[in-house]
């Protein structure tokens, strides 16, 4: 991201650079209004220097044919279509450089626009005195008064504490670069979405060791890629319809370590109201992307967490994802109070120290892979020293003596 915006900023500056030199070139020769007659006098010699051009080429096209000249400035018409032309050009590229920097202003201040109203709209609905977090939490915001913070023109981070079962709430509405025009361009080609996600920081003692994850096709394939706790520990469960009658398995993945998880989370009936496509709250769970459930947590200092993933609706229509909403302190609690049986924590203990064990079995025969490489290529030196002559022999020592001394130095850098 950072390298892409480097070259957004690059492009932008080319492009006012380009503009900047045409407009130098249009403003070179103009002095005060005195030496007017000197432009004129300049400008009658340009243009019998032209007629000359432009009768050589005739001659050489078409014999004796007659020169057409322009009854206006005196002009060939092969001299005056020339200059026309170039003319032409080089204020089509001007007009195409202003064009490019007035869009580029203008997308700047009505995207950043945007996004702040989509925020605004966001925390009045959920964030402010009455609403959702008030109600669930003790403290909003890193400041009084102040609850959601502009990290960026397209990031806000809103952070709430004070709850029993959890340390505390990060919600970071991810919205479009809007501001941005050329990140707006190449957001045709690969589209993103306002999203919300909420990370609960869940306390030691109130969360079982659980990995666990529903989200749309879509963004668990995405966790299988990304998030190495469910590549270790999960897979692909289907719910049973006896279980969760309104379950769409096609349209929502589970990824767990044991179904029987899934069903002592799931088995409550508000929940299942609440993320079914076919209930009361249908309407909702098209903003619905995914449910992250972890006591292994990769990322940050928490190694429990939950996190919550949905889109954004307009400014508008806000009022859209309170049922999802709903879930975050819901889930809270249901975590926050569930006990694994004793047989299944051991089995997954059991199961993640074995992973344990595997993984670091895998980094030792990496290790000793790496090793045996660097022994090969030693001996591989060695015998293609005994086999060089001596003056060629110590040319070569010279010469690893010279790499070394740069790697040792680069080495140094780095530390200071």
């Amino acid at each position: 991201m950072k390298r892409l915006n480097v070259v957004k900023d690059l492009l932008l500056i080319t492009v006012l650079i380009f503009a900047c030199a045409h407009s130098q070139s249009d403003l070179e020769g103009f002095e005060d209004i005195e030496t007017v007659s000197d432009d004129v006098s300049t400008f009658s010699h340009s243009s019998q220097h032209l007629d000359q051009t432009a009768e050589k080429e005739n001659k050489q096209d078409s014999g004796d044919a007659p020169i057409l000249k322009n009854e206006t400035t005196g002009l060939s018409s092969a001299a005056f279509n020339r200059g026309q032309t170039d003319a032409t050009f080089k204020y089509m590229v001007e007009i195409s450089s202003a064009a490019f920097c007035l869009i580029y202003i203008i997308t700047a201040f009505y995207g950043s626009s945007f996004n702040k109203r989509i925020a605004e709209a966001w925390t009045k609905s959920y964030a402010f005195k009455g609403g959702l977090f008030e109600k669930n939490f003790s403290s909003l915001g890193s400041v009084e008064n102040v609850p959601l913070m502009r990290e960026s023109g397209n990031l806000f981070k809103f952070y709430a504490t004070g709850r029993r079962y959890c340390h505390g709430l990060l919600a970071e509405l991810k919205l479009l670069p809007r501001q941005d025009f050329i990140s707006m361009v190449w957001n045709l080609l690969s589209p993103t979405e306002d999203l919300v996600q909420i990370e609960v920081y869940m306390t030691d003692e109130a969360m079982p060791p659980i990995v666990l994850a529903i989200a749309t096709p879509k963004y668990a394939r995405v966790l299988q890629r990304d998030s190495r706790d469910v590549q270790r520990y999960t897979k692909k469960i289907s719910i049973s319809k006896d279980i969760f009658p309104s379950w769409h398995n096609d349209k929502l993945w589970v990824l767990g370590e044991h179904s029987s998880v899934v069903q002592d989370l799931f088995s409550d009936t508000k929940i299942q109201l609440l993320l079914s496509f076919s209930g009361p709250y249908a309407a909702g769970m098209k903003y619905f992307r995914s449910l992250h459930f972890t006591s292994e947590n990769p990322e940050g200092s928490h190694k429990r967490v939950l996190r919550f993933q949905f889109k954004l609706p307009p400014p508008a229509e806000m009022d859209a994802i309170s049922k999802l909403l709903d879930c975050v302190p819901l889930f809270i609690d249901v975590v926050g109070t569930y006990k694994l049986p004793a047989d299944l924590k051991r089995r997954v203990l059991e199961s993640r120290a074995k992973q344990e064990e595997d993984e670091e079995e895998l980094k030792k025969k990496r290790f000793e892979a790496i090793q045996q490489k660097r022994l090969e290529k030693a001996q591989e030196e060695r015998a293609k020293l005994l086999r060089m002559s001596p003056d060629a022999r110590l040319k070569y020592e010279e010469k690893m003596q010279r790499q070394n001394a740069k790697k040792a130095m680069k080495t140094k850098a780095v530390r200071i």
